[in-house]
């Protein structure tokens, strides 16, 4: 987890790590990325409800009205 220099907010890793020397690798080459000004998009893991709602239903084939 780290902080965006932009927004603030806090970022978590994109999955879980099997050893703490992975999680630890993940975030050295964050740090270095950020030191570089290679600023990650803080919202490309967000999707509008609506795009979301759209693909869920739309692999829903049982659904009744």
């Amino acid at each position: 987890m780290y902080h965006h220099p932009v927004t603030r907010r806090r970022v978590t890793a994109p999955n879980t790590f099997s050893t703490k020397g992975d999680a630890t690798r993940w975030l050295a080459t964050v740090e270095t990325d950020l030191a570089r000004g290679d600023l990650p998009d803080p919202n490309q893991d967000r999707v509008r409800f609506g795009d979301f709602a759209t693909t869920l239903l739309a692999a829903k084939t049982d659904v009744r009205e």
